[in-house]
């Protein structure tokens, strides 16, 4: 038992240097919002820039050669695809309302994907 012990207490003491590198719990809370907003940026805005604007460009400047997947009209679809595209994906960037503002993104992927692009 006591022999137990001993080792018990070495294998502690080889790799209490292991664990001190370990980055501490405030440090890692930190790096996953730094890492959060990485992502929010990236994705947010590639979507509203690369999509979102040319879409909304389109619409404001009369551009009528935009798919109808839902019947509801090129014009209509495509002012709801610039919004969520654009609109919404700077919310997401913002981090304002993330959550309801991913809604409109993901039912547009969703039709572009299932529906469009079948």
């Amino acid at each position: 038992m006591k022999g137990e012990i001993g080792m018990a207490n070495s294998f502690l003491s080889m790799n209490s240097n292991f664990i001190s590198i370990l980055p501490t719990e405030p440090f890692r809370q930190k790096l996953e919002d730094v890492g959060k907003l990485l992502l929010r940026l990236l994705f947010g805005l590639s979507l509203a820039l690369n999509h979102g604007w040319p879409t909304f460009r389109g619409a404001w400047n009369g551009v009528t050669d935009f798919p109808d997947p839902l019947g509801i009209g090129a014009n209509l679809s495509m002012w709801l695809a610039g919004s969520a595209e654009f609109g919404c994906a700077l919310l997401v960037v913002f981090g304002l309302l993330t959550r309801f503002a991913a809604i409109p993104v993901l039912l547009n992927f969703v039709v572009a994907f299932f529906i469009f692009h079948a």
